[in-house]
């Protein structure tokens, strides 16, 4: 045993050591030392950025802290994980394919057709796969939604053609804060989608945290998501789907459509596009089947140690199911954190598919993750070192060093090596 690893393997156990106390004692004493234990009032854990205890709502605690397997549950300050490569270019081994996710999954739920669209329709007429993803909140039974013929909605026009709809999502069918997905298949033309909620509060966030995304499955493209809304919100889109151009009207640094942060290009002395890319950030995702639950952010790397404080750069997702993703960026040198997320803390494992995503570097992989998580998040830290020419004679493009660096090992990984 070398002495990098004794030094990694004590750093480890002074930082479990740590955590293990830091719940005794604390002003609150609610969780009284017992870290990740079920109890009557709920979940106890620890909140590492404070270092204090902090009992879970209900929601996550005598709904879904059931038993002391339960204990690692959706928390965001929980923890992070990362690794650490010595070589630059090799690839990461692929994770061991797990079982399907066993949290209970909502029953089956009967989309209904409208009869007058069904009498007009041709059974022969191709259509095109849209996808409906909804995480519900507390409250799925004020949660319906729509798809009209046209630009109009039936809430402010009765005479609107319901081409389909849901029924109010039934509480006692497990769709508390669960996902759920439906497949629709249109034929060409114009359409509305509408979600509504009889409670005007939307899925957001007043009563949990929901959201809702539709995607175009041909093209894994965002047509529409949110969260946030009173009574209702629509979108009209045409089928087969385009998507428009990326914009940002309202100069908040968020494109209009998907609502994320895109890098902006950089580019030479002259405004022609780099010729080649010194620090290329590329993202390889394979969705489950539950892409509503997948999102990501690449931020600068803060200086308080907390990735909330660094600058969003770039950001990715609702995604549509079962469909694989390609993205990348140019960067400008400098240290940044890649934060990928699972609303429902079980990584990219759904009932019938397992996925995974891949970080890579000038085209190098140097991180797969994301099939087996325990929580709400988890992080890799990237450096990228190469400085960024933009004079227009720029040649020897590849005699530069490809260099990405990812440091800091947290406590899941790491306590896995340490083993």
């Amino acid at each position: 045993m070398n002495i990098q690893y004794l030094f990694l393997l004590t750093l480890l156990q002074a930082l479990v050591t740590t955590q293990a106390n830091t719940c005794e004692g604390n002003a609150s004493n609610l969780c009284n030392g017992m870290i990740n234990t079920c109890t009557g009032e709920g979940l106890c854990v620890v909140n590492t950025s404070s270092g204090d205890c902090c009992l879970l709502s209900p929601a996550y605690g005598s709904n879904g802290c059931v038993s002391s397997q339960n204990a690692l549950a959706c928390e965001s300050q929980l923890g992070s994980t990362s690794v650490i490569v010595d070589d630059l270019g090799a690839a990461d081994s692929q994770p061991a394919q797990s079982p399907t996710s066993t949290n209970a999954q909502p029953t089956s739920l009967s989309i209904v057709d409208s009869p007058s669209v069904t009498a007009i329709d041709s059974p022969s007429e191709p259509c095109y796969n849209i996808e409906i993803g909804l995480i519900f909140d507390a409250s799925p039974e004020e949660t319906r939604w729509e798809i009209t013929k046209g630009q109009r909605n039936s809430i402010e026009y009765a005479n609107a053609i319901v081409v389909k709809e849901s029924p109010f999502y039934d509480p006692d069918q497990d769709y508390v804060e669960a996902s759920d997905t439906h497949i629709v298949c249109l034929p060409s033309g114009r359409y509305t989608f509408t979600i509504m909620d009889r409670n005007n509060d939307g899925m957001c966030c007043s009563n949990g945290e929901g959201r809702y995304a539709v995607t175009y499955k041909e093209t894994g493209e965002i047509i529409t998501h949110g969260a946030s809304f009173a009574q209702f919100e629509s979108v009209s889109f045409l089928v087969p789907y385009e998507a428009p151009p990326l914009s940002d009207i309202d100069g908040d640094g968020v494109e209009d459509r998907t609502k994320n942060v895109i890098p902006e290009m950089i580019l030479t002395d002259d405004g022609s596009p780099l010729p080649t890319c010194p620090n290329e950030f590329g993202l390889h995702l394979e969705t489950d089947d539950y892409g509503i639950e997948t999102t990501w952010e690449l931020r600068k790397r803060s200086t308080t140690g907390f990735y909330e404080d660094g600058k969003v750069v770039a950001s990715g997702g609702p995604y549509t199911s079962d469909f694989t993703y390609d993205v990348s960026y140019c960067l400008y040198p400098g240290s940044y954190t890649f934060v990928f997320f699972d609303w429902q803390c079980d990584g990219l494992i759904g009932n019938k598919l397992t996925g995974s995503y891949t970080l890579k570097v000038n085209g190098h992989n140097v991180h797969t993750g994301g099939a087996s998580m325990d929580n709400y998040w988890e992080e890799v830290k990237l450096e990228f070192n190469n400085e960024i020419n933009t004079k227009v004679d720029v040649s020897s493009s590849g005699s530069m060093m490809m260099f990405a660096s990812l440091v800091q090992c947290f406590l899941v990984i790491c306590a896995a090596l340490a083993l």
